[in-house]
């Protein structure tokens, strides 16, 4: 049976509601149908942003690329998952693994910072 979940993530609490949607206002429940968790992502290491340029060889020649360093997608978790499983949500470091997707007005976001994690709570 599902679980009540609730996002902590700098230092508020959100709850989501058993469809997915998220508390606007923590605590007040106001849940937006425009605001939904949709899954989870684990990385194979922390997101860090690069010290200098990265360079990839592509067919049409050489391109640069300017951007953070995810790391490559080793699971995905469904909003079910979510609901049901104690997920590791950092490495052994601290470091965030597992990131929050969600569904925002129209757009779907990996959160990466600050930390986060999903809560489980018998209702």
């Amino acid at each position: 049976m599902p679980k009540k979940m609730i996002i902590s993530s700098a230092g508020k609490f959100r709850e989501v509601d058993p469809e997915g949607r998220i508390e606007v206002t923590p605590g007040r429940k106001d849940f937006s149908n425009q605001w939904r968790l949709i899954g989870a992502v684990a990385r194979s290491k922390p997101f860090e942003m690069p010290k200098k340029s990265t360079w990839l060889e592509t067919d049409e020649g050489i391109e640069e690329i300017d951007g953070p360093d995810m790391g490559r997608e080793v699971k995905r978790y469904t909003l079910k998952e979510l609901q049901t499983e104690a997920i590791e949500w950092t490495f052994k470091n601290g470091e965030q693994k597992v990131h929050i997707l969600d569904y925002d007005h129209g757009s779907t976001r990996e959160w990466c910072n600050p930390a986060h994690c999903i809560i489980l709570t018998e209702e």
